[in-house]
């Protein structure tokens, strides 16, 4: 009985295919529509998820009062890292950084002018990104030392195996290749293609290094913190808030408190408004889920007008089932197995927009 249904359907489908066309074509592009758009939302709330313990995972920045305006700097100095790291036992791992840029990176013949970044030796026990070679803990031991992406190494080394082979680094250093990472997905916060160690930095500038004991006003980095398992944001905040103040005639560490954004927060809640993170990025993501959803119900809609306005047409074929005994119920099913098969032939023609 079903299969006649859907013989039936199928036979008036085919029968109107101009109409049938329209219809599918309109329900399909709204479908297609809806679906990219979903796919989009989907990957803008999966930022950085992927990593274990995200949750855990904080940035460092400073709210300074300005003239009753409190506005929030995200640069830190290297003496809040050392601070953080020393004096709060609820913090697991701190790891300072550069604000990452481009490096030059030559290998024989080959050179590559490329994104990275200079990290405190613990951001790979912190951010686990997949290492294919190498381990978290020992990477970083050198100081002369450098972690590739996958893409990048075989830019460098090709099919060869680069571990322990060396990279002249801004045509200064030779350093080690320790470590190779899973090239970084595309919804991740981080955009690098290679880093080393912090070390490197101070070790090859001592002016930096005097700065993990200087002032807390020589905020020029980043700073990134763990917290341990099982310990709050709420629990470590009263601790870190004044953490500047004990430093004497510095304007700059007298004026601003210590807070911490979540990693969850920091690609959607971009915007800062009297020292909260507010909807920044958030707001473009709400307004194309709407729009998606609307586009799918204008779909949706247009596919019922349409439907309903060739019921009228059907009239007389409705009138000649009931003569030869049709029950209801039946003329029911027979029009939503017309309506399920173009819906099923429009989702199915989607795919072929989308890809």
């Amino acid at each position: 009985m079903i299969r006649n249904y859907f013989k039936i359907a199928f036979r008036n489908i085919t029968g109107t295919i101009g109409y049938s066309m329209l219809n599918i074509l309109g329900l399909a592009t709204g479908m297609a529509v809806a679906l990219l758009i979903g796919l989009w939302v989907y990957n803008q709330y999966s930022y950085d998820k992927f990593l274990p313990d995200y949750a855990q995972l904080y940035r460092v920045q400073r709210n300074f009062n300005s003239n009753g305006d409190t506005l929030t700097f995200q640069s830190t100095s290297l003496r809040l890292a050392d601070a953080l790291r020393n004096q709060v036992p609820e913090i697991e791992y701190v790891a300072e950084s550069d604000w990452m840029g481009s490096h030059g990176l030559m290998v024989g013949d080959k050179k590559l002018f490329i994104q990275g970044g200079q990290i405190g030796g613990d951001f790979l026990k912190m951010f686990q990104f997949p290492l294919l070679s190498g381990n978290a803990n020992t990477v970083f031991q050198d100081a002369y030392s450098i972690v590739l992406t996958q893409s990048t190494a075989t830019a460098l080394f090709g099919k060869e195996n680069p571990i322990n082979k060396m990279v002249r680094f801004d045509n200064e250093n030779d350093l080690k290749v320790t470590g190779i990472l899973k090239d970084l997905p595309s919804n991740s916060s981080f955009n690098f293609n290679f880093i080393v160690p912090f070390s490197y930095v101070a070790q090859k500038d001592p002016a930096i290094k005097a700065q993990y004991t200087g002032s807390f006003g020589m905020n020029g980095y980043q700073t990134f913190v763990k917290l341990k398992p099982g310990i709050s944001y709420a629990q470590v905040a009263p601790k870190i808030r004044l953490i500047t103040h004990v430093e004497t005639g510095s304007l700059n560490a007298k004026n601003s408190y210590v807070t911490f954004q979540p990693l969850q927060r920091w690609h959607l809640y971009s915007n800062y408004v009297n020292g909260k993170d507010t909807a920044g990025f958030l707001e473009y993501v709400n307004m194309f889920t709407i729009i998606g959803t609307l586009v799918l119900l204008i779909a949706c809609i247009n596919f019922v007008n349409l439907t309903t306005a060739r019921s009228e047409k059907r009239a007389k074929e409705v009138g000649v089932r009931k003569a030869i005994g049709s029950l209801q119920k039946d003329l029911i099913i027979q029009f939503l197995s017309e309506s399920f098969l173009l819906t099923l032939i429009a989702f199915v023609f989607q795919w072929s927009l989308y890809k």
